[in-house]
């Protein structure tokens, strides 16, 4: 089972990079995060963030994203739970002086079965979507964005330990009218996550559905 868990999950992360970072479309200018982690009680949790641009003009703002995938069998719980004592997500977003941030929207991936049945309230994947604003007096040069993601998960034995999630974005912050700023081409291919099929990383992840039988909708 192990054997058969590991490879599942190999074939997942090849089909992930092939899907994220297709040769066309590498990222040019912002390199996005992809990191992955295993918890002491045997799920790994896998993050992916990237920015939608490679850098900030002043007087204008620019998105960045941040989500995290567990697996197997787990899932984040995404709202208060009094009765069983544990906590949703939440989330603080910084940034360096003279720069602000705001949520805009936090998307949930898919219900979760376990011991066969769905729970309530809790999902594999998660997706931050903030963005980043920087005024017209922004002093220029090299900033930094910052998050903490407080979460709890559910496993096949009940509620997990609470964690702490945290990441960290470089940005550079140049003039107005910078003609160096570009789109980040990474991060609109990966919003486009729900499109597995039409990519040419398909096969990788009709293997990876075959081997660990959760494949999408």
């Amino acid at each position: 089972m192990g054997q058969k868990t590991g490879l599942s999950w190999l074939l997942f992360q090849m089909a992930l990079v092939l899907f994220v970072l297709p040769s066309g479309a590498r990222a040019q200018y912002a390199d996005p995060m992809v990191g992955e982690s295993r918890l002491a009680s045997g799920e790994r949790v896998s993050s992916f963030g990237a920015v939608s641009y490679n850098k900030l003009r002043r007087g204008t703002e620019m998105e960045f994203l941040y989500e995290l995938f567990i697996q197997p069998e787990a899932c984040f719980l995404l709202k208060d739970d009094v009765a069983a004592g544990s906590k949703g997500i939440k989330l603080e977003l910084g940034a360096s002086p003279g720069l602000t941030t705001s949520l805009k929207q936090l998307s949930r991936g898919k219900a979760v079965v376990i011991n066969d049945k769905k729970v309530p309230n809790c999902f594999d994947r998660v997706l931050i979507k903030a963005k980043v604003i920087a005024p017209e007096d922004q002093p220029l040069g090299m900033k930094k964005i910052m998050g903490r993601i407080m979460w709890q998960g559910r496993n096949a034995q009940g509620v997990m330990e609470p964690q702490t999630t945290k990441f960290e974005f470089p940005i550079e912050v140049v003039e107005h009218g910078d003609r160096t700023a570009k789109y980040n081409e990474s991060y609109a291919y990966h919003l486009k996550v729900k499109e597995l099929w039409l990519v040419p990383a398909a096969p990788f992840i009709v293997v990876y559905c075959i081997a660990s039988g959760n494949c999408p909708d």
